[in-house]
């Protein structure tokens, strides 16, 4: 495998996790009532700064604006 062939792997593999962390995390903002810090590190981030960018980068909201358009009262 040649290096650049191992970089694009390596970011496939990252985006993938990505997007499995953003999932988990769609699911516990609409049926739970955690803080985003809960959330971020049930869904495998280090911190809610980088959630919330991940989170806004991958669905065009923020985690707080997707919870307020998708949760049921």
């Amino acid at each position: 495998m040649k290096h650049s062939d191992h970089c694009v792997s390596k970011n496939a593999d990252a985006r993938d996790l990505n997007l499995y962390r953003i999932e988990i995390a769609r699911e516990m903002l609409v049926q739970t009532d955690y803080k985003m810090t809960t959330i971020a590190g049930a869904a495998g981030f280090e911190d809610a700064r980088n959630f919330s960018k991940v989170f806004k980068k991958t669905t065009a909201m923020t985690p707080g604006e997707y919870r307020k358009l998708h949760q049921k009262n």
